[in-house]
C-alpha cells in the first residue's frame, strides 16, 4: 500500500525551504574556510595577535551555529530517505569544529575560549553559538534489550540484599539428657522460606484523569470542615474573653443586632456586585488584548519544541512502517523479474574485461581482491588499465636491462638508505626551522606570525555537501506542491535504486566466483597455447594481498558474564542519574576575551560555571556520538574546591546521555572488594556492555598512595593539604 501524503503540506514545504537556506550557508561557510586553508598554503601569516583568534573563531562561531540549525532540522524531517544524508553533513561539521577548538585552545593556551570579536561581526551572541544538546541522544543510545537486563540486575541486587539482611533463627539451646544412656534427639533443620519474586508492578499511567467535578466537590468540603473549626474556635475565645478581661455590661437587644447583621449584609451584597463587575470587565479586556492574562501559564520554549520533535518522531516510525512493507514487497518482485538479468549483465561485463587486457595487452588480468570488493574496484575504475600497465612494464624494463639481481637488490637496498637520510635530513630541517621560528616569534620586530594549521576534515565537509547535491539537487527543484513526496515520507524510485543497488553487490560476490574460476581455466588455456609452440609462459609477480581487519565480535552476555556483574551491583556503584544539562545554571565569563588577548601580558580568569558546563557537553555529551578522527578528549577532570558541585556534573553527563555512571571511587570500590584488579576488568567490561557509561572516579589523587603517602598515615603539619580534591570522567559510548 503507498503511502498517502497529508492533505496540508505546509509545515514540511516550509522545513525543507529553511533547510535549503542552511545549507546555502554551509556551503559559503566552507568556501571561506576553504580560502583562508589556501591562503595559508601560500605563505600567509597573521602577525597581530588579536587577528588569528578572531579569524579562526569566526569559522568556529559559523559552525557552531550551522549544526545547531541543521540539528533541528534533522528532528524536524519527516523524508526516511534525506535524514541520512543530513546527518553525515552534521557529523563532518562536527569533526571540523572539534579541528577549530583544538587549534583556538593551543592559541589560546586556554581550556576555555571565548571568540567575541567573531561575534560582533556575525551580530551573533553567545547563546547563539552554544550547541544544543541534540534531543535524539538519549532516544537512541541502548538498545531495549539492554535496559532490560540492566532492570533486571538492579531487582537481582535489590532482592539478594532483602535476603542478606533477614535476621537468623536462633538455635534452640542444647536439651540436658538425665543419663547418658537416653538417645540423642534428633536435630531439626528448618528449611529457610524461599525469596517470593516479587512481580514488577507496572508503573503509574501519566495520563489519569481526575474529573473536575471531583475537584471542585473537594474544596468545597475543605472549606466547609474550616468554617465549622474556625465558628467554634472563634466562639470559645470570644467566651473566655468575656469571661476573663470583658466589660461587665447588658446584653445587646436582639432586634439591634438583626439591624446590624443587614447593613452588613448589604454593604457585603453591594461591594460583592461591585467586584463582580470588575471581574467582568478584566475578562473583557483579556479577551479584546487590551489588558494580558496575569493567571495565563508560561510556555517553555524546550519542553514545546520537544513536543514538536516528538510528533515528527512518532510520524517519522508510522511512515517507516509503511517504508518497510513497502521495501519488502518490491525486493520480492526485484528478486524475481530482475536478478537473473543483473547476474548475466554482471557476467558480460566481467567478460569484457577480461577481452579488453587480452586483445589489448595480450594475457588476463589479475583479479582483485574478495575483500577489496571485487570487479567494484572495476565499475570505479580503481584496477589498473592497460595502458598503465604497459607503461610501467616499459618502466621496469629501461630499470633492469643488462642488470643481474644481484645489482637490482643493491640498488634497492641504496634507495632505501638513501631514503632513510632524506628523511632524516627533512626531520632535522624541521626541527632547526622550528626553533628558528620560536626564537623569531618571541621577538616582536621579528615575529613573521601565525599560520593557520592545516585541516584534515574540510575536505570531508566538501565531500559531504557534494554527494548531497549529487543525489538531491534535481528533486529540490521539483515544485513542491506537485511533488510532495520529495519533502514527505520516501520517493519509490529512490527505494527501487537503492534496493538495485544492494542486489547488485549481491549478486556481484557471486559472479566474482565463477568468474574467478573461468579466469583460472582461461589461463591455463593460454598457458597450454604458449606450450603448443614452444613458447615459455611469462611469470607475473602477484599483487600482496591486503591485510584483512576482522570485525569486532560482540559479547556474548550468558549466565557466567552475568555472574561477574552482581558484585558490582551488590555495592550499588552502577547508578543510573536522570537529571540533565538543562538543570545545571551558570553564567558565562565574558570578561575573559579581552585578557586572553590582550598584548603583551595575557591573563586567564578563572571560568564561570556556564564555561565549565560547555566544556563538558563539548567533550563528555556530544564527544560520544562523533566519529573517529575527531580531535577531542576522552577524559575530562574536575578540579575545584569541595561542594562546589562536580559530582552533579558527572550526573548530569551520564543523564544527558541516558547512560549509566560506574563510580569508582576508592572509598566505595577498592575500599569494600576483596579482588580490586579483577573488580576493575569487570567494571571496563561493564561499561563497554552497557554503553553508555561513563566511569567516575572521586578523589583521584588518593589513588597513588605511594607517591602521597599523608593520606594513609595523617597529613603533617608541614605538608600543604590539599583544598581542591580531583573528579575524573570518563565515557564509553
Amino acid at each position: 500500500m503507498a503511502l498517502k501524503l497529508p492533505i496540508h503540506m505546509s509545515s514540511p514545504i516550509e522545513g525543507h525551504q529553511d533547510w535549503l537556506h542552511i545549507l546555502e550557508k554551509a556551503e559559503k561557510a566552507v568556501q571561506d574556510d576553504l580560502d583562508l586553508q589556501r591562503a595559508t598554503a601560500r605563505g600567509m601569516r597573521v602577525k597581530e595577535r588579536a587577528l588569528p583568534p578572531e579569524l579562526l573563531g569566526k569559522n568556529y562561531a559559523r559552525y557552531c551555529d550551522l549544526i545547531n540549525k541543521m540539528y533541528d532540522a534533522y528532528l524536524n524531517s519527516v523524508h526516511l530517505q534525506r535524514a541520512p544524508y543530513i546527518l553525515a553533513i552534521i557529523t563532518v561539521l562536527m569533526k571540523r569544529l572539534y579541528e577549530l577548538r583544538h587549534e583556538l585552545v593551543n592559541l589560546i593556551v586556554n581550556d576555555y575560549i571565548y571568540v567575541d570579536a567573531a561575534l560582533v561581526q556575525l551580530r551573533m551572541t553567545p547563546l547563539d553559538i552554544q550547541i544544543v544538546v541534540p534531543y535524539h541522544f538519549p532516544l537512541e543510545t541502548r538498545e531495549d534489550n539492554m535496559e532490560q537486563l540492566l532492570q533486571k540486575m538492579w531487582a537481582g541486587a535489590a532482592r539478594r540484599k532483602r535476603i542478606k539482611e533477614r535476621p537468623k533463627p536462633v538455635k534452640p539451646p542444647p536439651i540436658r539428657r538425665e543419663s547418658i544412656y537416653e538417645p540423642v534427639p534428633e536435630e531439626v533443620v528448618e528449611i529457610p522460606p524461599e525469596e517470593e519474586e516479587e512481580e514488577e508492578s507496572p508503573p503509574p499511567s501519566i495520563h489519569t484523569q481526575v474529573p473536575e467535578a471531583f475537584t471542585y466537590a473537594l474544596l468545597i468540603q475543605r472549606h466547609e470542615r474550616f468554617r465549622q473549626w474556625y465558628t467554634m474556635d472563634f466562639n470559645e475565645r470570644a467566651i473566655k474573653w468575656r469571661r476573663f478581661y470583658g466589660d461587665k455590661r447588658e446584653n445587646i437587644p436582639i432586634e439591634m443586632k438583626h439591624k446590624a447583621a443587614r447593613i452588613v449584609q448589604r454593604v457585603y451584597r453591594e461591594l460583592m456586585r461591585i467586584k463582580r463587575e470588575k471581574i467582568k470587565e478584566t475578562q473583557r479586556d483579556i479577551l479584546l488584548g487590551i489588558k494580558p492574562d496575569p493567571f495565563r501559564s508560561r510556555l517553555s520554549f524546550t519542553e514545546e519544541n520537544n513536543k514538536v520533535y516528538e510528533r515528527r518522531r512518532n510520524t517519522r516510525l508510522k511512515i517507516k512502517k509503511k517504508y518497510l512493507q513497502e521495501l519488502e514487497t518490491e525486493n520480492t518482485r526485484l528478486i524475481l523479474f530482475k536478478k537473473g538479468d543483473q547476474i548475466d549483465d554482471i557476467t558480460e561485463e566481467v567478460r569484457e574485461w577480461f577481452k579488453e587486457w587480452y586483445y589489448g595487452y595480450g594475457f588476463f588480468p589479475e583479479f582483485p581482491y574478495e575483500i577489496e570488493g571485487g570487479t567494484l574496484l572495476v565499475v570505479r575504475g580503481e584496477v589498473q588499465t592497460v595502458e598503465e600497465r604497459k607503461a610501467e612494464d616499459e618502466r621496469m624494463e629501461i630499470l633492469t636491462k643488462g642488470k643481474t639481481k644481484e645489482q637490482l637488490k643493491q640498488e634497492q637496498e641504496a634507495l632505501k638508505a638513501d631514503a632513510k637520510l632524506k628523511a632524516e635530513a627533512l626531520k632535522e630541517a624541521q626541527k632547526k626551522e622550528a626553533e628558528t621560528l620560536m626564537k623569531a616569534r618571541c621577538n616582536p620586530f621579528t615575529d613573521p606570525g601565525y599560520a593557520i594549521q592545516e585541516s584534515h576534515t574540510l575536505q570531508e565537509v566538501i565531500e559531504a555537501l557534494n554527494i548531497y547535491r549529487a543525489s538531491w539537487s534535481l528533486y529540490d527543484e521539483l515544485p513542491k506542491d506537485r511533488f510532495g513526496e520529495t519533502v514527505y515520507g520516501y520517493m519509490k524510485p529512490l527505494l527501487t535504486e537503492e534496493l538495485m543497488s544492494v542486489m547488485n553487490k549481491e549478486c556481484r560476490v557471486i559472479v566474482d566466483e565463477l568468474m574467478r574460476l573461468d579466469l583460472k581455466m582461461l589461463i591455463q588455456k593460454h598457458q597450454q597455447a604458449y606450450k603448443s609452440i614452444g613458447v615459455k609462459y611469462p611469470k607475473f609477480k602477484p599483487r600482496k594481498k591486503p591485510k584483512v581487519h576482522p570485525p569486532p565480535v560482540p559479547l556474548e552476555i550468558d549466565d557466567k558474564l552475568k555472574k561477574g556483574f552482581e558484585a558490582l551491583f551488590d555495592i550499588g556503584i552502577i547508578t543510573k542519574p536522570t537529571v540533565k544539562m538543562a538543570d545545571v545554571y551558570g553564567d558565562l565569563n565574558f570578561s575573559a576575551y579581552e585578557s586572553n588577548i590582550r598584548d603583551p601580558n595575557a591573563t586567564f580568569p578563572l571560568p564561570n560555571y556556564g564555561d565549565v558546563k560547555t566544556r563538558l557537553v563539548l567533550s563528555c555529551v556530544l564527544g560520544c556520538g562523533v566519529q573517529p578522527g575527531a580531535v577531542r578528549r576522552k577524559a575530562v577532570m574536575l578540579l575545584g574546591p569541595e561542594r562546589n558541585g562536580k559530582s552533579f556534573l558527572a550526573d548530569t553527563v551520564a543523564g544527558e546521555l541516558n547512560a549509566v555512571k560506574i563510580d569508582i571511587t576508592p572509598e566505595k570500590f577498592t575500599a569494600i572488594i576483596s579482588k580490586p584488579v579483577k573488580a576493575l576488568s569487570n567494571v571496563f567490561l561493564a561499561a563497554k556492555v552497557f554503553q553508555p557509561a561513563v566511569v567516575f572516579l572521586k578523589n583521584i589523587e588518593r589513588v597513588f598512595e605511594k607517591k602521597y603517602k599523608e593520606y594513609a598515615s595523617g597529613l603533617s603539619n608541614s605538608a600543604p593539604r590539599s583544598t581542591a580534591p580531583g573528579f575524573r570522567i570518563r565515557g564509553y559510548y
